[in-house]
């Protein structure tokens, strides 16, 4: 169970969307010379929304130079899939902004706090990095990584500016696709796998809402509680706010 204390409350609010933070947590953090990526996807008739992040700090610094292919290919069953049928959405690898492109997304994009976060874990001198031992430094890495793979979570301006987005629009209704998304170029040091999804475009589902199994009273403070198995799967993070009453 997850526990939050605050003083007064009555009203919960979620981050959701399409969220990776701790679905990077895998079999390949065992293998360091090993990765994945990790893939979703959300239809909306219109569009589909592509999302991805590697599983470690050493493939996420090496994708964020040579940038990630991402392919699709129409599938209605086995018999008919043609693996040499997919086709590039991009013309070129996706890839997170340059230094100077982050100013305008920062200033500009709707999410200036979690932009200047992944800006900084990007392209910052420091990061919190307590020395210059070796393991102070493996560890300002994994911080760079973790701070933006979660602001990419909760802001999907966020995301795209840090190549871990991508919208396609040339869908059709009710289409089955399946996307692929793999580094540009092969990595001599690492081994990262190709991610795979298979998605049928159809309306936009309302988002799921975070349930309260248990709630504590006393003079000054309420505590909350919801279950972490049925909820980390949907969401990365959670605002509690007081709704204004008239």
């Amino acid at each position: 169970m997850i526990i939050r204390t605050l003083p007064i409350l009555t009203l919960l609010i979620l981050f959701s969307g399409l969220r990776l933070f701790a679905q990077t947590d895998s079999d390949s953090l065992n293998n360091p010379f090993e990765a994945e990526i990790s893939l979703i996807g959300e239809s909306h008739g219109d569009f589909i929304v592509l999302r991805w992040a590697p599983s470690t700090p050493g493939a996420w610094s090496y994708l964020n130079k040579v940038g990630y292919v991402v392919e699709r290919t129409t599938f209605s069953g086995e018999a008919d899939f043609d693996p040499a049928s997919y086709q590039r959405l991009s013309v070129s690898p996706i890839l997170p902004l340059a230094l100077n492109e982050w100013e305008a997304v920062v200033n500009d994009g709707g999410d200036q706090a979690l932009s200047a976060i992944a800006a900084q874990a990007l392209y910052g001198e420091g990061f919190n990095s307590k020395g210059a031992k070796i393991f102070d430094i493996a560890d300002e890495y994994s911080n760079r990584y973790s701070f933006s793979l979660l602001a990419a979570d909760l802001s999907s301006i966020t995301a795209e500016a840090l190549g871990l987005r991508y919208v396609d629009r040339s869908v059709q209704k009710d289409q089955h696709y399946i996307y692929r998304v793999y580094p540009s170029l092969a990595s001599v040091n690492y081994k990262i796998d190709t991610a795979y999804l298979v998605i049928q475009n159809l309306d936009a589902r309302p988002i799921q809402q975070p349930v309260i199994s248990e709630a504590y009273g006393s003079e000054y403070q309420i505590s909350l509680s919801w279950d972490k198995v049925i909820h980390e799967s949907l969401f990365s993070a959670y605002i509690i706010g007081i709704p204004t009453i008239a």
